[in-house]
């Protein structure tokens, strides 16, 4: 991701600490989007991890000998409850590290590809057809227009698994809302 000194050497430190735990992760968020394609701008980094449950102390111990620094007081606690270990980088960056263990959050970390992103450093990041089902979940004005610009770089993806996937979360999560955003991009198809 040329241009994007802060971005990158976050990708690396997280990469680094995940992988040094071996647990299995994937890029997600604005940073995949960037990587599927779009440009646009984004100020951190996002990922999910699988089985941060049973590594815990060891994944935290490892993010923290790469220099980033927990982002909340108590950010060990703060990660146990809310499933999400937010971090800085040693240069201010964000990464927001989710801790995955749904049964779509194991399947996108198993398809995600690892990409090239700069200097040779590759890292596994998640499929543009999962990339647009969370973005179509979170259901924000910039996840809307990411969708829309997936949807045009990658026209084949499977609409029905997406439909079936964004409609079991819709009703889990009791915000049919989210089903609109999916109406307006199946009828451009």
């Amino acid at each position: 991701m040329p241009g994007k000194s802060g971005l990158n050497d976050t990708i690396t430190l997280l990469d680094r600490a995940i992988s040094s735990v071996n647990l299995k992760y994937a890029i997600i968020g604005g940073t995949a989007v960037i990587i599927r394609g779009y440009e646009r701008s984004t100020q951190d980094v996002d990922a999910v991890v699988l089985g941060a449950d049973d590594k815990f102390d060891e994944l935290c111990a490892a993010f923290l000998s790469q220099g980033f620094r927990f982002r909340k007081p108590n950010g060990e606690q703060f990660a146990r409850r809310h499933r999400i270990i937010l971090l800085e980088s040693p240069d201010g960056t964000g990464a927001d590290v989710s801790m995955g263990a749904l049964p779509f959050e194991i399947e996108m970390v198993g398809k995600a590809t690892r990409e090239v992103v700069f200097e040779n450093v590759s890292v596994p990041v998640v499929a543009a057809e999962d990339l647009m089902i969370m973005k179509l979940i979170a259901s924000r004005d910039q996840d809307h227009d990411d969708v829309g610009r997936l949807f045009e770089i990658y026209p084949d993806v499977n609409l029905k698994r997406i439909k079936r996937i964004v409609t079991d979360y819709a009703e889990i999560l009791e915000r049919p809302e989210i089903l609109d955003g999916l109406k307006v991009f199946a009828r451009k198809r």
